[in-house]
């Protein structure tokens, strides 16, 4: 009996511990990036940052031009962002707004891939200075991969606990 309890004493902490953490990971469930700058936009220019994420993130953040005058501000796909780059104008973005002093933010992204956060001075012929945040919020759930982590090391542990104990038998024989 006490050499049944050696061997699944382990296995049991192993499964205990994989559910404790899934339940954390679970109810906390996300985690965030975050990022500063203070930019500077060139008169009749632009500066870009861009940001990889998956479906379902949050982008949000804030800016602040710190000169005396205003940005246009966008949130843009990497298609739309080529376009625009190419093309100029708006067309088409997640989230833009025009003549800004100061803002904050927040978008839900659709689809994964790269997005890009800019800040136009387009038509102004003085530089603007930009101080802003950046934070990618996910909330990912990976309680199944910790469960079946634990589950995989639990059996692996009573796989090599078997054969050591199979090994010890034949030995001493």
């Amino acid at each position: 009996m006490r050499s049944r309890m050696t061997t699944f004493a382990p296995i049991l902490s192993i499964i205990a511990v994989s559910f404790i953490v899934s339940y954390i990971l679970y109810t906390t469930g996300s985690f965030a990036v975050s990022a500063y700058h203070n930019t500077r936009v060139e008169a009749s220019g632009y500066t870009s940052y861009q940001v990889w994420t998956i479906e379902n993130d949050t982008l949000s953040g804030s800016l602040e031009v710190t000169t005396d005058g205003v940005v246009d501000f966008y949130i843009m796909s990497e298609n739309d962002y080529r376009i625009w780059t190419v093309h100029g104008g708006n067309t088409g973005s997640l989230f833009s707004r025009t003549g800004v002093e100061s803002l904050d933010w927040n978008v839900l992204i659709p689809a994964d891939g790269t997005y890009f956060i800019v800040y136009s001075n387009w038509g102004s012929s003085v530089p603007e200075h930009v101080q802003a945040s950046l934070h990618v919020t996910t909330s990912r759930s990976i309680l199944w991969p910790v469960i079946v982590t634990g589950t995989i090391l639990s059996a692996a542990l009573l796989i090599c606990m078997t054969t050591i104990r199979k090994a010890k038998d034949v030995l001493s024989y």
